[in-house]
């Protein structure tokens, strides 16, 4: 027979899929607001009558709701701060739709054995560059739907050398600053879509060795060049649609060799030079 334990992990990953589908909408008003509010409340009841699990339990954080002993999940406008009580057992914290605007230094001291952190769609507006660094075992952080968020600090990122996927998507972010990215050697998909980037700095993501999935797709990006992918030999997908590109120089994908997909839909490009394609022989375009 199937564990309580196994029965609440199946439904919390089942929620979270549901959760992640609605991303996919680009119109930030309409979708988070709407939909996303009346989502997340169907989610909560459908797992507290699956789990019959008391938020009043003494190790879960007030306002939250415990799935298992490794996960958490916030959810209520009320909540400005982040939870004091959580247990040391969690691994996964997520913290959708709250009210809570910034991430001090002090914020996630208490948390270090994170290794999954997503905020959805809260009201951030600031980061402090060393809010996460005591998150030394995190392999994912999702920051997303946050529409006063308009930029990182440099370091922010700098201590989590075992993240594999970083989410910064449906944000305001409008630059982002040469060494943002230069200790993320493990991350293998990174996702800034739909914020208002309209430039990258050259070599950017030159570390990321490792990276197979870049979206940078429904932004105001104006001109990519060789430079801006410099380093990324393993890159597999590349999304750059929905921008304001209008041409390509014949070398941008010349150290992209292992690309399979390429999204330039929904640009300006009126032209493209066939050169551009001459390490993906087998392509059609």
């Amino acid at each position: 027979m199937e564990s309580e334990s196994s029965r609440a992990q199946t439904v919390f990953i089942c929620s979270l899929r549901w959760l992640e589908f609605t991303f996919i909408c680009s119109n930030f008003k309409t979708c988070y607001k709407a939909i996303m509010s009346k989502l997340l409340l169907l989610c909560l009841l459908l797992l507290s009558q699956a789990l019959d699990w008391s938020s009043s339990q003494s190790d879960c954080p007030y306002r939250c709701q415990c799935f298992s002993p490794v996960q958490v999940l916030c959810a209520d406008e009320r909540m400005s701060n982040l939870p004091l009580n959580m247990s040391q057992h969690v691994r996964e914290f997520i913290l959708m739709t709250s009210s809570v605007s910034y991430l001090f230094t002090h914020t996630l001291k208490a948390s270090p054995q994170l290794t999954k952190l997503i905020f959805l769609n809260n009201a951030i507006r600031s980061i402090h560059a060393h809010a996460f660094e005591h998150l030394l075992q995190l392999q994912e952080l999702e920051i997303s739907g946050n529409p006063w968020l308009e930029s990182l600090y440099m370091g922010t990122f700098s201590k989590q050398h075992n993240l594999t996927k970083l989410m910064l998507n449906y944000n305001r972010l409008k630059t982002v600053q040469l060494g943002m990215f230069a200790s993320l050697r493990q991350v293998e998909t990174l996702q800034m879509k739909s914020n208002i980037i309209s430039y990258l700095p050259p070599l950017l993501f030159a570390n990321m060795t490792r990276l197979r999935v870049l979206d940078l797709s429904l932004n105001k990006l104006e001109e990519v060049t060789r430079e801006t992918f410099s380093g990324l030999g393993q890159l597999e997908v590349l999304k750059l649609n929905n921008n304001l590109l209008q041409n390509l120089s014949s070398d941008v994908l010349s150290d992209v060799a292992e690309l399979r997909e390429l999204h330039l839909e929904g640009n300006k490009i009126s032209q493209l030079s066939e050169a551009i394609f001459c390490n993906y022989p087998t392509w059609s375009y």
